[in-house]
């Protein structure tokens, strides 16, 4: 007679348990160290060319005694560069943040994604400042404030304006609407990049369903009542009025070939802005 085993009901349903013990404290700290230090040797080996040069600098200036002389030329590169980055910085993490509270997200309610945004943010904006400002314009425009009477002396006979406004003064005011005009884009991008991401976070298996990419999902309704890109808009329509504005006092060094400066198309496109002594010196050849 065959063998027949009986079960209840509570013996079907009747699961092993386990225990679930979380990794020691010094396992998890070595893990992180088998992580971190790879990386930061990665980082040291693409920063020693650099480093090596800086050292190989500052051995060339101890011998020199120009020691202070080279800090200063250290800080003159730096520090504009430096207010750049913080500046940049603040705007895009301001859009960041404006962006996830436009679709009723918290910032400090994700923490990893917050440091990681960060420092995303960061990077992003010493790129943006390194690429839109020139160190140097900046410093020579700082530094040409306090020039003697001199060399204000001499006025150009279309505008009127002294030597050193084309020398110190227009070179930054160019740069400074560059970058105004970089930070405004690049703002209104995180803004629309934040909120969007943050609206098709839970609809990415949506997504991968249909076959093909319907084009309103990159639209964003209500985000032009926002002030923020608002201002951020009106930023960019300023920068690009500017370009044409400060591009009439770079006609006084237009160079036709044969001649420097303003011929008489750029004076019928000035209009009647410029001094009536351009009359003279277009009848004598001076301009």
């Amino acid at each position: 007679m065959a063998h027949q085993s009986v079960w209840t009901t509570e013996e079907e349903f009747i699961m092993p348990t386990y225990e679930v013990t979380a990794p020691p404290a010094r396992s998890r700290r070595s893990l992180r160290a088998l992580v971190v230090l790879p990386v930061l040797l990665v980082l040291f080996l693409l920063a020693a060319r650099t480093i090596a040069s800086y050292v190989i600098e500052y051995r060339w200036w101890q011998e020199m005694s120009q020691v202070p002389t080279w800090l200063d030329l250290m800080l003159y590169g730096f520090a504009p560069l430096a207010g750049a980055t913080i500046l940049a910085f603040a705007v895009l993490f301001g859009a960041h943040e404006r962006g996830m509270k436009f679709v009723g997200v918290k910032l400090r309610e994700h923490a990893r994604y917050a440091t990681i945004s960060t420092a995303a943010l960061l990077l992003i904006g010493f790129i943006l400042s390194a690429g839109a400002i020139d160190t140097w314009t900046v410093v020579r425009f700082f530094g040409g404030r306090d020039l003697p009477v001199e060399a204000t002396a001499w006025k150009d006979a279309v505008f009127g304006l002294p030597l050193k406004f084309y020398l110190f003064d227009l070179p930054f005011y160019v740069a400074l609407r560059g970058f105004v005009l970089v930070l405004a884009i690049a703002a209104i991008a995180v803004y629309w990049l934040t909120a969007r991401g943050w609206q098709l976070r839970g609809r990415v298996t949506e997504f991968r369903e249909h076959d093909q990419v319907d084009i309103r999902i990159l639209s964003l309704p209500g985000s032009l009542r926002s002030r923020f890109v608002r201002i951020a808009a009106a930023a960019l329509l300023l920068a690009w009025a500017l370009r044409f504005f400060l591009g009439r006092y770079e006609m006084v060094w237009n160079d036709h070939g044969f001649m420097v400066r303003v011929d008489y198309v750029d004076r019928l496109i000035l209009g009647e802005h410029p001094k009536p002594a351009i009359d003279d010196h277009l009848k004598t050849g001076h301009i």
